[in-house]
């Protein structure tokens, strides 16, 4: 067998044994620093690490494992509130919002609609005023009652008020309804119904029995009995009709009513109104 330098092959081998490790754990390091980055390359990642993320190395290495954490006090916060959106009365089921005092809105119930606001004041509004009151009951009465001459110049649905030679001829009573501030009359359109009209005056009187019951052509003295010492002078328009001020009467819709008796000094006249005008 051959020597070298006095050792046998064996001998070498043998001694080689003795040394596996040592020069494993060199072959390691060896190894390591070949693949391992240098200190220089570590810098030069880091600095790179605070612009972006770095290039993996490793597969499964997401490249955040050297990265710096972000410093306290710098994390982003919550995502701004968003406000609900609002939708037309019985909309959608979102909600929609009325502000409460201090601006913190209130929810309310979809599908119900704003609460209507109040009239001026508080109050309710009144129930509009008519043009003129109705005639809810009429009647009148004639002196030449129970004669030829009781019915003529009257048409029929009719209120005749008038004298004849300075004496009250015919006169006329009503009860009313409705709400207003006056009466308007109309003459009938029948001429020989409105004798003398131009001259005609015509008052309004309370009547001081409410008991009177619906007719025509009765007596004079058969009449309600009625105090025209507040009577009501009625205006003649340029347009015919006549009109009464009651806003002075306290309750113009009783029961007791009113007579419409011949007013003025024009002796002989006649004015017949409607009763439905």
């Amino acid at each position: 067998m051959e020597r070298f330098g006095g050792l046998s092959a064996i001998d070498i081998v043998r001694r080689a044994e003795r040394y596996r490790p040592v020069l494993f754990a060199a072959l390691a390091i060896l190894l390591a620093a070949a693949v391992l980055p240098g200190p220089e390359q570590v810098a030069t990642e880091a600095a790179a690490g605070a612009v972006g993320p770095r290039t993996p190395l490793f597969a499964g290495d997401d490249g955040d494992r050297d990265s710096p954490s972000p410093p306290a006090g710098d994390a982003p916060g919550p995502p701004p509130a968003v406000p609900l959106a609002t939708h037309p009365a019985g909309g959608p089921a979102s909600l929609g919002t009325a502000p409460r005092a201090g601006g913190t809105p209130t929810p309310r119930p979809s599908g119900t609609a704003a609460p209507t606001p109040p009239p001026a004041g508080g109050a309710e509004r009144a129930a509009p005023l008519e043009a003129s009151y109705r005639i809810a009951a009429s009647g009148w009465a004639s002196r030449a009652a129970g004669t030829p001459l009781d019915g003529v110049e009257v048409p029929e649905g009719s209120l005749p008020v008038g004298r004849r030679a300075g004496q009250t001829d015919r006169l006329s009573f009503v009860r009313l309804e409705g709400s207003s501030t006056a009466l308007i009359l109309t003459p009938v359109p029948d001429q020989g119904a409105n004798r003398f009209a131009r001259l005609a005056g015509v008052a309004l009187c309370p009547i001081t029995e409410p008991s009177w019951a619906p007719a025509e052509g009765v007596p004079l003295d058969e009449a309600p009995e009625h105090d025209c010492g507040a009577a009501i002078e009625g205006e003649a328009g340029e347009d015919g009709r006549w009109t009464f001020d009651l806003t002075g009467v306290a309750e113009p819709t009783s029961a007791s009513g009113f007579a419409l008796v011949p007013a003025g000094s024009a002796p002989d006249f006649q004015v017949a109104f409607a009763v439905d005008p």
